[in-house]
């Protein structure tokens, strides 16, 4: 967490980070109160989305509401809100950026031997059915 997020004398951590149930490719934002998890976004596999989330401080019930939009070098642009007012916007880095970066050299390159797999089997059935 870069600042300290404060709503209704709480402390508010906004955490982010790669999961391992999508092969780290996918990252969770997680809502965190006073040491209490509130909201988590689960680590689906969207470009964008909102979540919401109902619990009790203090005695009342509030519902937060946690919207993100597309990781761009392992950070996600999110805003917060509780009861429909804003409490923190802000690029939310993940705490295992290299795990996701592995991944992803990992992917890229069985993507890459794949193609080239296919593109040689095929070009030698080419030529085998031509010749």
């Amino acid at each position: 967490m870069t600042e300290l997020i404060r709503w209704k004398d709480a402390v508010v951590d906004l955490r982010a980070k790669f999961v391992p149930q999508r092969f780290w490719l996918a990252g969770s934002i997680y809502v965190v109160i006073n040491g209490k998890t509130i909201l988590s976004t689960g680590g689906q596999l969207k470009f964008k989305g909102v979540e919401f989330s109902r619990f009790t401080y203090l005695g009342s019930l509030y519902q937060a509401k946690l919207a993100w939009g597309p990781m761009i070098f392992a950070a996600f642009p999110c805003s917060l809100s509780i009861n429909g007012e804003p409490v923190a916007q802000r690029r939310l880095k993940a705490d295992n950026p290299v795990a996701h970066l592995l991944a992803l050299a990992v992917f890229l390159i069985l993507c890459a031997g794949l193609g080239y797999v296919l593109g040689t089997s095929l070009g030698y059935l080419i030529y085998f059915f031509t010749h």
